[in-house]
């Protein structure tokens, strides 16, 4: 403990006062040759603060013994051998250039690829528009592209439409309207290669010289890639590629980023100039090998990682952003320390993500994706979602606290709203809906109704209903990860600490705060 800056003795921090397996690992020395093991005595009260102090019992004298002289060179002597030459390290070939580009093009197309996507597997394009001078200059703009798209003698094709129950959202639409206008858009999907295109086909070749084009503000791809064919029987090829902007703050009720600024003059659309692209850098030379002690971060494929990880990083859509947005395409550690939340979603539930936490409806289980770096640097930096889905449960919310409290329908109860005979009594009771059910992990859900007060008839069912886990369920680690245990130690706090100090997982550190301390109890049979 004395080597620690600033240095410190047994008793110094407040988790070795709580935790005896923390205490007994630490010591501390006197001088060169003594060292003093640090000792738990537990407090009188369970849940209050025990001590962790040195004494002379725990107090050794160590001797080391010196170091084994080098001995002397034998005649006769030899010098070493001289070092093989330097030879710089080789990397691999940079990437070939974009292909030649004349400025004409038989067909056109925007490309992206899956792992380039905010929401994996949808891309969602609001407007696209053609200019034939690489400048993208106003008034080259090719206003004829929407009207042949619409009589058909360009033709549109995709990797795919994604669908709601009423409507297809499909390509042709995107060049036939601009940005914060748009009253449909191109919904995409990926096809089997992983990749998210949309193409068009003209009737003759077209001097194109760049292309611009809105995102959705949700679905979005952080590098778009441009291609042409040069002919209609040739090959795709590659001529320009950007990094895109990372979405926008926008209303609750806006999917678009343009809203406040409709028409191409808004900063959030992209232009893509076809004429004055640069080939993509190379590869960056191999990184250096990380600290020999880095603290403590479980991977998303090591068995330590589960949902308590979660509690201490960055849930990105809270901020209106995805994995990719708030700088952390540059920096890799921001990138792993953070989350998106999946479902539910504004989508869902409306306004999800507005509502404070502790009122989140449904309020059973969310399912967490990591972020995720690519490990390269500059404009070839990516933080994607990753695709495993992890399904973890929910502190129980000032809703469900409610509604359990008030359920009229618990058992010996098992009444109905109509048995409330005032409507101070009525709106003051909630009735479960039907049976629970199970979703992943084994969690179970239960719908709940408030009652309601309607004059001339009584109290009534509410038609609409809410989810909560199941209270039947005992409680887990999550519903006491911020009780305080002592002093303002949480069991969560206590549990990172641990988690840091042992170089464990979370689960395992609050499975072992959890046989300590009475409040954290439901953490030593549950995470």
């Amino acid at each position: 403990l004395q080597a620690l800056d600033p240095p410190g003795f047994c008793n110094t921090d407040v988790t070795r006062r709580l935790s005896g397996s923390l205490c007994e690992a630490a010591y501390f020395s006197l001088d060169s040759d003594q060292f003093v093991l640090c000792s738990f005595e537990p407090p009188e009260v369970e849940g209050s603060e025990g001590s962790c102090v040195g004494t002379e019992t725990t107090t050794f004298s160590c001797t080391f013994p010196p170091s084994t002289p080098t001995p002397p060179l034998s005649p006769p002597f030899l010098p070493p051998p001289s070092p093989p030459p330097f030879e710089p390290p080789s990397f691999p070939p940079p990437p070939p250039p974009f292909a030649p580009y004349d400025g004409s093009a038989a067909a056109l197309r925007l490309l992206s690829s899956n792992g380039d996507l905010a929401e994996p597997g949808f891309w969602t394009l609001e407007a696209v528009r053609l200019l034939s001078d690489a400048s993208c200059a106003e008034a080259s703009a090719i206003t004829s592209v929407g009207g042949d798209v619409a009589a058909g003698s360009a033709i549109v094709t995709t990797s795919g439409t994604s669908c709601t129950p009423f409507y297809c959202f499909v390509g042709e639409n995107v060049f036939q309207r601009e940005p914060g206008i748009a009253t449909s858009t191109w919904r995409g999907k990926t096809d089997s290669n992983d990749q998210a295109w949309l193409a068009i086909e003209f009737s003759a070749p077209t001097a194109v010289g760049c292309v611009q084009f809105a995102q959705q503000v949700s679905r979005y791809s952080s590098h778009v890639t441009v291609q042409v064919k040069a002919s209609l029987g040739s090959e795709w090829e590659t001529i320009g590629a950007k990094a895109t902007q990372e979405g926008c703050p926008v209303p609750f009720s806006s999917n678009s980023c343009c809203d406040e600024e409709p028409g191409w003059q808004c900063e959030a659309v992209e232009s893509i100039s076809l004429g004055t692209l640069s080939p993509p850098p190379p590869p960056p030379p191999p990184s250096l090998p990380p600290p020999s002690d880095p603290p403590y971060a479980p991977s998303a494929s090591s068995p330590d990682f589960g949902c308590l990880e979660f509690e201490s990083m960055t849930e990105v859509r809270e901020l209106g952003q995805w994995c990719g947005g708030g700088g952390r395409k540059s920096d890799p550690d921001a990138c792993h320390r953070a989350y998106a939340t999946t479902f539910p979603n504004d989508a869902f539930t409306p306004g999800y993500f507005r509502a404070p936490r502790e009122y989140r409806s449904p309020n059973v289980r969310v399912q967490r994706q990591r972020c995720v770096h690519n490990g390269l640097e500059g404009d070839e930096g990516r933080c994607t979602m990753e695709a495993k889905q992890y399904q973890c449960p929910l502190p129980i919310s000032i809703n469900c606290s409610r509604a359990y409290a008030n359920d009229i329908q618990r058992p010996p109860q098992n009444r109905w709203c109509s048995s409330q005979t005032t409507k101070e009594t009525c709106e003051a009771s909630y009735a479960r809906a039907g049976e629970p059910w199970t979703v992943s992990g084994g969690l179970r859900g239960r719908n709940y109704r408030a009652c309601v007060w309607k004059e001339g008839e009584g109290c009534k069912l509410q038609d609409v209903g809410f989810n909560c886990r199941d209270p039947d369920q005992e409680a887990l680690c999550i519903d006491v990860w911020n009780s305080v245990v002592v002093s303002g130690a949480t069991c969560g706090g206590l549990s990172r600490e641990l988690a840091r100090a042992e170089r464990i997982g979370y689960r395992a550190a609050a499975a072992r705060i959890g046989a300590t301390f009475a409040v954290c109890e439901p953490c030593a049979r549950s995470s």
